[in-house]
């Protein structure tokens, strides 16, 4: 985010697409193993990221029960 709240839409969109490339490598891989790919990111601002990529329709999720 930039400092006045609005979306840096070019950094977004490139995180964006480095997280499409995982789950499309890995359909079924779990939250934290995301987050542990995306070293770019502290993992606050990844779960944040992957927040607003699920409101916008980007990746949708499952519960998995163990």
């Amino acid at each position: 985010m930039n400092g006045d709240g609005t979306i840096n839409e070019l950094i977004y969109n490139r995180l964006l697409c480095r997280v499409l490339g995982i789950v499309v490598l890995h359909p079924w891989i779990l939250e934290g193993e995301i987050i542990n790919r995306m070293q770019c990111l502290n993992p606050q601002s990844c779960r944040q990221l992957l927040q607003m990529m699920i409101l916008d329709n980007h990746i949708t999720t499952e519960k998995c029960s163990r």
